[in-house]
């Protein structure tokens, strides 16, 4: 299974709203830490294939607030390992497998877009 770690960068104000849209969510873990000035950070463990659906309704839901951030990263192995689901739950879309979310894709792209002498 490939996994993806979403940072989330907020004002400690924000939390609880958050940790609702967090609860709505399949995530395999979550982790906080209190940042300066006011803000905390939240690292939440998902699956490659879940990502794209979680960093749309974050966007959504938080991006007015000026401190916002959210950074996706590749998850290489985690200890202890994560089990595989062996059977899809009936309500679930069957979604290809290795399949990276849009915000992914968008910044391939933009690295091979760009224009050089070369």
């Amino acid at each position: 299974m490939q996994l993806r770690l979403v940072e989330i960068v907020l004002p400690n104000s924000s939390t609880e709203r958050l940790t609702d849209v967090l609860d709505e969510h399949k995530v395999v873990g979550g982790w906080s830490d209190p940042l300066n000035d006011d803000l905390v950070r939240f690292q939440v463990l998902v699956e490659a294939e879940r990502s794209e659906e979680l960093l749309d309704v974050l966007e959504s839901r938080f991006s007015s607030l000026q401190e916002f951030r959210v950074v996706l990263l590749p998850v290489e192995a985690t200890v202890p390992r994560v089990p595989d689901e062996k059977e899809p739950q009936p309500e679930e879309k069957e979604k290809p497998a290795g399949r990276v979310s849009r915000q992914e894709l968008y910044a391939d792209v933009a690295q091979g877009a760009q224009v050089s002498r070369v």
